[in-house]
């Protein structure tokens, strides 16, 4: 329960509070960074809940029509859990490679069901830039966490 707590706190950081540390005009995505997190450390069942249970408030917060952040975010769990069944995700290398890859599947994918939605395809180099500091508030949540 103080998970979904957390999620919706996080959330809320995420729309009022995470603006003021953007870096280039670009706001990290904490909540992909927690799930992230959350699923190397947690089980697919637990992660998958969590998954869903934030992309469907993403969802209703901004409604588009099409659940994108659900599907999204439901992937990236997938994925983790792949990559972490193959690889041994404590190094600094693994942990780039897979933000780097979380982060451009999420754009890749949200960029897709736009597109199939609305039939505009926006993709930017600004994107790089986002893959970029995600992968920097991913390190520093990682620190963080290795510290505790």
């Amino acid at each position: 329960m103080r998970v979904y707590l957390f999620i919706f706190l996080l959330l809320i950081l995420q729309i009022y509070v995470a603006k003021f540390f953007s870096l280039w005009g670009i706001i990290p995505d904490i909540v992909t960074v927690f799930i992230v997190i959350f699923a190397l450390k947690n089980g697919l069942s637990d992660s998958l809940k969590i998954a869903v249970f934030t992309g469907v408030l993403q969802d209703l917060m901004y409604p588009p029509g099409i659940p994108v952040n659900t599907i999204s975010k439901s992937f990236i769990v997938l994925l983790v859990s792949n990559i972490k069944q193959k690889f041994y995700y404590s190094s600094i290398s693994v942990k780039f490679f897979l933000i780097f890859v979380v982060t451009a599947v999420d754009t890749g994918l949200k960029g897709f069901i736009t597109y199939l939605s609305t039939g505009i395809l926006d993709f930017s180099p600004v994107y790089l830039a986002y893959i970029l500091v995600n992968f920097l508030t991913f390190y520093v949540v990682s620190v963080f966490d290795e510290i505790r």
